[in-house]
């Protein structure tokens, strides 16, 4: 029994990091209706009705694709193996495991001090908050769009588990993955040197999702090719472009709450 654990476990861990490897190459992109209206958010720098979703997501575990859908990115689970793994990803959870996913629940930038340093805070860095904040905004918009449009079912283990869970609503992709997968990938633009344990703790930030019975793995692997997408999306802003130079300047301004870290350079000026 112990040997089988370990291997579901294994094989949990080696399918979403061949699948986060295979989201690093998002596809180029089509229409969606907006959700703005229907969240009552308004989007700082994403113009929403021209995201290209259906052109950068893959389709749901399953779904038969149309040959005018030709150029969209393969869906690498069938609906069984979805299920499979998310049912091993929750049984061979340990407790520490839980504990993590339910402490992130109520996502956050300044979750990734368990990177930077116990100092990087939304106190110390307020308009870092701001900023992150209106990024939260828009991806919110974005992933709602995106999960009216493929109307992924919820998984039978999803749970109400905040006072912003609503009774009925998609999951595909995961709002929280694609969250944890942007912010790290901005993060590490400026943070060079950290790069890699930022997309680690970005990798666990969307398995914790799967464990605590909230997704399937392929929207864990949705959230990581949209994340890439919505970067390129909010890179070509030029709201986003002087803000986030902003954010940048309050960094350096403030290097001595974070001693540890090798700064980059501003990578929009």
């Amino acid at each position: 029994m112990k040997m089988l654990s370990l291997f579901k476990i294994c094989l949990c861990f080696v399918v979403l990091s061949a699948l986060l490897v295979k989201a690093e190459d998002p596809s180029s992109l089509h229409q969606p209706t907006s959700s703005s209206d229907q969240l009552n958010l308004t989007p700082y720098f994403l113009d929403i009705a021209s995201l290209e979703i259906t052109k950068v997501l893959p389709p749901l575990p399953g779904a038969e694709l149309s040959e005018k859908n030709s150029d969209t990115p393969k869906q690498c689970l069938t609906p069984e193996e979805d299920l499979f793994l998310q049912e091993c990803a929750m049984a061979t959870a340990t407790q520490a495991d839980k504990d993590y996913a339910m402490s992130i629940i109520e996502d956050s930038v300044f979750d990734y001090s368990d990177v930077l340093g116990s100092n990087f805070t939304a106190e110390n860095f307020p308009v870092t908050k701001v900023f992150f904040d209106k990024i939260r905004n828009d991806v919110i918009i974005a992933c709602t769009t995106a999960k009216n449009i493929f109307q992924g079912p919820r998984p039978p283990s999803w749970t109400k588990m905040t006072p912003h869970d609503q009774d009925v609503g998609y999951t595909y992709p995961s709002g929280h993955s694609t969250r944890a997968f942007l912010c790290a990938a901005l993060l590490s633009q400026f943070f060079q040197s950290y790069k890699e344990p930022l997309l680690e703790q970005a990798k666990r930030a969307a398995w914790s999702r799967v464990i605590i019975g909230r997704h399937y793995p392929s929207e864990v692997y949705a959230g990581k090719i949209y994340a890439d997408y919505l970067l390129s999306q909010f890179l070509e802003n030029k709201d986003f472009q002087k803000e986030w130079a902003a954010v940048q300047e309050e960094w350096r301004e403030k290097s001595f709450f974070l001693p540890q870290v090798n700064c980059g350079s501003n990578v929009i000026l």
